[in-house]
């Protein structure tokens, strides 16, 4: 249990990843949190849930993202295994696609695999140990609660889920409000002023391709800057700063945000704005590093830095870096294969 003397009230809207993981966090600074969740969580053990509707595969945990949240909740790894995931080594233990060949026993990075479902379930269990957090389950938050003159942010309407209008709704008043709500058509961005009280985090403020398998931990790392942003501050304090915690916490998903964009544009079938002359470098650039990395220890180990989200994009692009990619600048020619190994499967998370 976390020990504190602190005062307040957050309140914390969604109990995925990114809100179990915030909501820990800020009970540390507020002496109550409440976890406001429309679905009904699961009481005896891990189970699909609907507002998790993409949770039916495997997920990965990259290296960066399950070493942060065991600093936060020491001991997860070894529950987290203990439920049936898996660590394994990437390029070594999967069948991993480069523009030449797939990938052989290179270095690379470790990375947790498992179930949506079990790693949320061993993450919530462990945070609601904490008796500051009140989860309120089968409850929709149905707006912002605007404080009087100071533009900022008093509590959210709650109702429960499913009642077909407000007649129970209710006002639930708070000091600072966390929006971990997942994906939505909610354009914070689009706000002139950004008001005090209030965090957007996780896929409600950055959501990119999936396929990547980012998600998990760019939440963990969210979670780390509010730790790192709420350190020192009192309730007062944190809800002062809601605007630089909200641009510390966005910025934590820049480097997969840049990975997923790099990656999808490189298909002639993605919708959007056609890249400007320094991505179409880069994007040439990219699968000579890959095919490099294919055969060289040294590029290996620094793209899958990157990829594990240990390391920024810009090391790839160290002069070192480009001097054995551009030793390599000649693309073999690929012998004809499948599109998958036999009796394999492809992880497809290219920068």
């Amino acid at each position: 249990m976390i020990r504190s003397s602190a005062d307040g009230h957050a309140v914390v809207v969604g109990a995925g990843l990114a809100g179990l993981l915030s909501a820990q966090v800020l009970a540390r600074r507020f002496a109550r949190v409440t976890l406001v969740e429309r679905d009904r969580l699961p009481q005896s053990g891990p189970a699909f849930r609907p507002g998790v509707p993409q949770s039916r595969h495997v997920h990965l945990l990259w290296s960066r993202g399950l070493d942060l949240i065991e600093s936060q909740l020491p001991g997860i790894t070894d529950d987290l295994l203990a439920g049936g995931a898996r660590l394994l080594r990437a390029p070594t233990d999967l069948h991993w696609p480069s523009p030449v060949d797939w990938f052989g026993p290179m270095p690379g990075t470790t990375l947790l695999a498992g179930s949506r479902e079990l790693i949320e379930w061993t993450v919530r269990q462990q945070v609601l140990r904490e008796k500051r957090i009140e989860p309120r389950t089968g409850t929709e938050a149905i707006g912002l609660l605007a404080a009087p003159g100071d533009a900022g942010v008093r509590g959210i309407g709650v109702r429960p889920r499913g009642t077909p209008n407000d007649d129970r709704a209710e006002q639930l008043t708070a000091d600072f409000v966390l929006d971990a709500s997942g994906r939505t058509w909610r354009h914070y961005e689009r706000l002139r002023r950004w008001p005090d009280g209030f965090v957007v985090l996780g896929d409600a403020s950055c959501r990119f391709n999936p396929v990547y398998g980012h998600g998990m931990t760019v939440a963990a790392l969210a979670a780390h800057s509010l730790a790192q942003e709420t350190e020192g501050r009192d309730h007062h304090g944190i809800r002062r700063a809601a605007r630089r915690i909200q641009r510390r916490t966005a910025a934590s998903a820049s480097t997969a945000l840049g990975i997923a964009l790099g990656g999808d544009l490189r298909s002639p079938d993605t919708e959007g704005p056609q890249p400007g002359r320094f991505a179409t470098v880069l994007q040439r650039y990219m699968p000579h590093l890959l095919a490099g990395a294919n055969k060289d220890p040294v590029l290996s180990h620094a793209l899958f830095d990157v990829l594990s989200l240990n390391a920024t994009p810009s090391t790839l692009f160290a002069p070192s870096t480009v001097i054995r990619v551009l030793g390599k600048w000649r693309l073999p020619t690929a012998p004809a294969t499948e599109p998958y190994p036999p009796n394999g499967h492809s992880a497809r998370a290219q920068p």
